[in-house]
């Protein structure tokens, strides 16, 4: 099942790559001797750290000119962004998401006398000879709420005598911040409930939920889940339940054990820690940086999960 519609992925990704470079071949040819600006590292860009409680400088985003001459580049320009909340509401709302607008309390603007804001817009000047220019705040991890996710989003609204990359006018700039059990790990374990109780062998995200918890993340679902197994292959008779089931996983912080498994959101299925006979030892360690969960749903001994998770690296 997986390997069938990773295939039919790869064929929709040769398509829209096929399409997209035809579409830039097009604009290039209509628009010679044109420039253009765009959002660099658009349309989102994800950013993730360690807890800090400094102040860090972060940059949002990089904008960038494109010249047709070494004459033009030699002129200065002036280019106009504007907050675009809008944008966030929309990714939330695209992707089952909940990112909050980055509170003003825990972030300035880096002074740069070639920025000026004036409402919720911010006129960015280049200098002869200056064809990139990064947007970079100040970071107050002091005043972070781990708990919480934090997102900003812009739009180039005007550049003068320039044209603006249409694929690559706004941004989406999503920050999180991981506690110490987050990262990509290899997740093997099997489910009780006949006929799914397969093995399962894939990459999970543990993504942090909190001061102390973790949200199973499917990459190959491309969501909150997680997978079941259909068949004896492990790695490829893969599904899943769906978004419906994804399990939280808080720690004690003291002893490193599992303190409670719950659902997200938690008023769906419920979802609770297992300590059944089959249980393993629901514990981190933090020298081998290995997971052992063990939980069911609906408080059912039948409908259990074992989870043994294996850190493999840090999430990028």
């Amino acid at each position: 099942m997986k390997k069938i519609k990773l295939f039919l992925s790869l064929m929709f990704l040769a398509t829209f790559l096929m399409q997209s470079c035809i579409k830039d071949e097009v604009v290039e040819l209509t628009n010679q001797g044109s420039v253009f600006v765009k959002i660099n590292d658009g349309p989102t860009k994800a950013l993730y750290y360690e807890p800090f409680s400094t102040v860090k400088k972060v940059v949002l985003f990089n904008i960038r000119r494109d010249v047709n001459s070494a004459a033009e580049l030699a002129k200065s320009a002036t280019v106009t962004v504007q907050e675009a909340p809008a944008l966030l509401t929309s990714y939330n709302t695209d992707n089952d998401e909940s990112f909050e607008p980055l509170p003003t309390s825990i972030f300035s603007l880096v002074t740069d006398p070639s920025i000026v804001k004036s409402g919720d817009k911010y006129t960015i000047t280049f200098a002869a000879n200056e064809f990139s220019k990064n947007f970079e705040i100040s970071l107050d991890g002091s005043k972070w709420d781990l708990s919480k996710k934090f997102g900003v989003a812009y739009k180039i609204s005007e550049a003068a005598g320039s044209k603006i990359t249409s694929a690559q006018k706004n941004i989406v700039t999503l920050i999180s911040l991981k506690n110490k059990y987050d990262g990509v790990y290899l997740l093997t374990g099997a489910h009780n409930r006949v006929p799914y109780n397969f093995p399962y062998k894939t990459i999970v995200y543990m993504m942090t939920a909190g001061a102390n918890s973790v949200i199973y993340y499917w990459a190959d679902a491309g969501a909150y889940g997680h997978p079941i197994g259909i068949g004896p292959d492990p790695e490829n008779d893969l599904n899943w339940y769906g978004p419906g089931i994804a399990p939280v996983v808080e720690f004690n912080p003291e002893t490193n054990e599992v303190a409670r498994v719950f659902n997200n959101p938690p008023n769906a299925t419920p979802i609770t820690k297992y300590t059944g006979s089959i249980a393993n030892s629901n514990k981190y360690d933090p020298a081998t940086k290995k997971m052992f969960i063990t939980w069911n749903y609906n408080n059912n001994p039948l409908r259990v999960f074992v989870d043994t998770l294996t850190y493999i690296k840090p999430r990028q």
